[in-house]
């Protein structure tokens, strides 16, 4: 429905295994970096053709890769009900046992935060978060949106933290192709008004080689 609905290919990926709390964000983060690159690589992609979209936990890897210098030029951030901070991941004895992903009630406590690369960050940034959502607080979000530059917040009155997808179909996809219109109609006018400008120059130029020659 995504690609047919917003004309883009849609690229998935999956997270290695999680391990414990001194790895996870690497894993993640070096899940992510592999998935951009394959899509640069084999599918010719640009940065500046690509939104990263991300859900939940998904939303550390996100703003950890934004915040690079390489990646700045990705055109958009969609983060749906992210984990802003509070994250703490530990795994259970046995491997039949998954890992869990237990969450704290305060910055200190947490041991991911994707609050430090908030001022690295000048990408434009969609976050959709329900009001109603009871396992990440809206009011994460709200903090979230005040930080960065390019934000813009939704918070859907009875959303929760797994319904933005279903009981919200139509108007997250609306949301979404906004969002998405709305920046590649602005790096379009930015590239007509670098050719104007470039025009112009070169006019000048020319105009000035011309009183040159005629001297």
């Amino acid at each position: 429905d995504m690609c047919s609905i917003l004309k883009c290919c849609v690229i998935c990926y999956d997270y290695s295994e999680f391990d414990n709390k001194n790895t996870i964000e690497h894993n993640l983060v070096n899940d992510l970096e592999t998935a951009i690159n394959f899509a640069m690589d084999y599918f010719k992609i640009k940065l500046y053709d690509v939104f990263l979209l991300s859900s939940s936990l998904g939303s550390l890897p996100t703003f950890s890769i934004c915040a690079r210098e390489r990646f700045k030029k990705i055109k958009g951030i969609i983060a749906v009900s992210p984990l802003s901070y509070g994250a703490a991941v530990y795994r259970q004895g046995s491997k039949t046992s998954p890992t869990k992903i237990e969450l704290c009630n305060s910055k200190k406590e947490g041991y991911y935060s994707i609050y430090q690369y908030t001022e690295k960050i000048f990408i434009p940034t969609l976050i959709i978060h329900g009001r109603k959502d009871r396992v990440i607080p809206v009011s994460q979000s709200t903090e979230l949106s005040e930080k960065m530059v390019h934000a813009k917040l939704w918070t859907p009155k009875n959303g929760t933290h797994d319904n933005i997808f279903t009981f919200y179909r139509r108007k997250f996809f609306l949301r979404l192709k906004g969002f998405i219109t709305e920046q590649i109609t602005y790096s379009s006018n930015l590239n007509s008004l670098s050719s104007i400008n470039l025009n112009e120059e070169n006019k000048a130029a020319v105009k000035v080689m011309d009183i040159l020659q005629s001297n």
